[in-house]
């Protein structure tokens, strides 16, 4: 640590010793020297033994300080005297009294927001010598701006006997939609120079729309020229009273003229008065002419009809009723058939029947070269269809192409489609159109397949799904059909609900909920719903249930160490080891390894602590120069008494020897003999075993059994 020395050169503070206040009070000194305020401890991250800097501050690190941000889990409170500053002290937050949030900012407050809500209960108060709102703003309250007070649709002014000015800019005006003015005076204006005023109260007289009305009980309305000029009324309405000497549409047409019950309006003159007739009778001998015809004075004999001599005169004449003899006969009126049929003579061929109350009729027309003549439903009402009907069981067969320019609404049950192929260019086809209430018949396409069961897409009610499938119905049935599920052939994009039994071809990026099986002979798997922890692995039941779980231990491990002076520590969930080593060419070729091992967890001391965690060390095989050996608190193994001898913790039945701890240092000679070690103690992760390999005349080979003289020695260790 930056800063701390230690005083106790000599190691008086130390395990046995007597310990003098002296020393103490020294070492006490420099450690609070290293944690000086201006010459201490930093934990800046930089300086050499101070430690990394500190991102976490509170009692449960609710605070951390991760690059240029500050993060907080928990609430931050501000004493009621201290503040938030940002720059300099004109800028802060602070609290000035109980209940009050203060913001100040010595040069501009900016809220930068799609919308900026303010929500005050009793007032929101700007004290401020101009305020601008570039936007839009909207106030639900009362907004006072000097001595102006705008509250819903009224603006005061505030000031005692204050006028309030409406003042344009320049030549701009000051435009009021709709105004109600109730004293005062209006004094050189003109109303409705840019749109009408809707309603004028001048004195006794009211305008409003296109009604002038006096609001004086029984009072007159005078309309009086001056000098010699005169009042021009371009339309006017006479309800009641007299009109005396004059005449009507001098300088410009009556347009509408009721008399009496007779109206007369544009060309038409109609009588007013329920089923009322109209008389024209001339006076004396004068004639009734309507268009340069004379009509007769007297009524012709019954049956007889009008006929003109074609220089005017009408006159009443008789009706010639063979027709064979006139080669372009014609209609002067309705052509009534009482009842008849229109034929040869003898077989009908249009027969017609006639409604009371009817309205409307046929119209057929011709047409010219290339066009089509046309049967048509005419008549007083605005929409009429045509009806086509047969007799009986009989149907309307039209022979040739038929083309439908409009709507075709079929009404009946079945409508059948001889058709060998149908195209339609609608984008949507709706089925069971006139269905209300809970729905219970399937709906969709039935194909006919002949001999075959009929094949189906669409909907099935019972099951509250789309359905393929096929089955012995027709497009004649109804309700819940018996639908054998189909074969679908298709690229599928999106989610797949239901067992999948063919195989799966592309990436799965969804979810997959169920199982999956290799072929219809394979296992089926179960994924687990969830993913599991950072290394664990994917472990059957032996029932095609997979789950996460914890790897297994990777041993046994076989690790071959060619190098000279090499360590090795043992991982730290090994529980057993076992040295296999050979010695190199030569007498003097032998190859060691030394370690110490304890019973206790504790490392190059040999205490008597009892401990049964050292289960097993044996030495199984020597090597024919030093053999091999172990040492322990009680027993010392060495030559050829150490060959299979078992030491056990605690000493064991059959006359093993025990021990706790020991340290262990084999020799195994040269002439490639082999010599074994092997060891079974939950304490010996983390030990540290160091090589030293025997020399020869060549290298020796990975994996060997054996060194043949000559060769380098080997060491070769099993892990579990």
């Amino acid at each position: 640590m930056a800063g701390y020395t230690r005083n106790d050169t000599t190691n008086q503070i130390a395990d046995g010793n007597v310990i003098n206040a002296a020393p103490l009070d020294g070492e006490f000194n420099a450690i609070e020297s290293a944690f000086n305020a201006s010459s201490g401890h930093t934990h800046d991250g930089s300086t050499t033994g101070d430690g990394g800097p500190i991102s976490k501050l509170g009692p449960s690190q609710e605070t951390t300080q991760s690059g240029s941000t500050l993060a907080t889990t928990t609430d931050i409170t501000v004493a009621t005297d201290k503040f938030i500053q940002f720059r300099d002290s004109g800028l802060k937050i602070l609290s000035s009294a109980d209940g009050k949030l203060d913001i100040d900012a010595d040069t501009e407050l900016e809220m930068v927001a799609p919308t900026v809500d303010i929500d005050a209960s009793t007032a929101v108060t700007i004290d401020t010598a101009t305020l601008t709102i570039t936007g839009a703003a909207n106030v639900t309250g009362d907004l006072d701006v000097d001595n102006i007070n705008i509250n819903g649709n009224t603006i005061i002014s505030t000031d005692t006997n204050g006028n309030i000015a409406l003042t344009p800019n320049g030549t701009g005006e000051v435009d009021i939609s709709k105004v109600d003015i109730d004293s005062g005076a209006v004094d050189a204006v003109t109303l409705g120079t840019n749109s009408p005023v809707t309603e004028a109260q001048i004195d006794n007289i009211n305008i409003n729309g296109n009604a002038i009305t006096s609001t004086d009980s029984n009072g007159n309305i005078a309309l009086t020229p001056n000098g010699t000029g005169e009042v021009d009324i371009s339309k006017v309405d006479i309800a009641a009273g007299e009109i005396d000497g004059v005449t009507i549409g001098t300088n410009s047409a009556v347009t509408d003229l009721r008399v009496d019950n007779i109206k007369v309006d544009g060309n038409a003159i109609t009588s007013t008065n329920t089923d009322g007739d109209i008389t024209i009778t001339p006076n004396g001998n004068g004639k009734i002419v309507l268009d340069g015809l004379n009509f007769p004075i007297a009524d012709g004999t019954a049956g007889h009809f009008l006929k003109t001599d074609g220089s005017g005169q009408l006159s009443f004449a008789q009706v010639d009723t063979d027709l064979s003899g006139d080669s372009s006969p014609q209609l002067g009126g309705m052509l009534d058939v009482n009842g008849n049929a229109i034929g040869d003579g003898t077989r009908e061929i249009i027969k017609f029947t006639e409604t009371g109350s009817a309205v409307n009729e046929i119209t057929i027309a011709n047409a010219a070269t290339g066009g089509h003549p046309l049967i048509q439903a005419s008549g007083d009402d605005t929409n009429i269809n045509l009806k086509l009907d047969g007799k009986g069981s009989g149907v309307v067969n039209v022979v040739d192409d038929l083309t439908v320019g409009g709507d075709l609404t079929v009404n009946g049950t079945t409508t059948t489609v001889a058709t060998t192929n149908t195209v339609v260019s609608d984008s949507l086809i709706e089925l069971a159109n006139n269905t209300s209430g809970s729905p219970s018949n399937d709906a969709g396409i039935v194909i006919e397949r002949g001999s075959a069961n009929n094949a189906f897409i669409g909907f099935d009610e019972s099951e509250d799904k789309f359905a393929m499938g096929t089955g012995t119905f027709t497009g004649a049935d109804t309700g819940n059909l018996s639908i054998t599920k189909g074969t679908l052939v298709a690229d599928v994009e999106g989610n797949v609900t239901g067992n999948v039994t063919g195989n799966v071809t592309g990436n799965v990026t969804g979810n997959v909920t169920g199982t999956i099986q290799n072929g219809s002979s394979g296992d089926p798997y179960t994924f687990p719903a969830s993913d599991g922890s950072n290394g664990q692995l994917l472990q059957t039941n032996g029932s095609g249930a997979l789950s996460f779980t914890a790897a297994v231990n990777p041993y046994p491990q076989v690790i071959e160490v060619l190098t000279s002076g090499t360590t090795y520590t043992i991982p730290s969930d090994a529980q057993a080891i076992l040295i296999k080593a050979s010695g190199g060419g030569g007498s003097g070729g032998a190859s060691q390894f030394s370690g110490n091992f304890t019973s206790d967890g504790n490392t190059g001391g040999q205490t008597t602590v009892s401990n049964t965690n050292l289960s097993i060390a044996m030495v199984v095989k020597g090597g024919a120069s030093g053999r091999g050996s172990t040492s322990g608190t009680a027993t010392v193994l060495t030559g050829d008494s150490g060959l299979g001898q078992l030491i056990r913790a605690g000493g064991a039945a059959g006359g093993a020897p025990g021990m706790n701890n020991f340290d262990i240092s084999c020799s195994f000679g040269g002439n490639g003999n082999l010599g074994y070690l092997y060891i079974k103690d939950t304490n010996i992760a983390g030990e540290v075993l160091t090589y030293s390999l025997g020399a020869g005349g060549a290298a020796a080979t990975a994996g060997s059994t054996t060194s043949a003289p000559g060769q380098d020695g080997y060491i070769e260790l099993t892990i579990w």
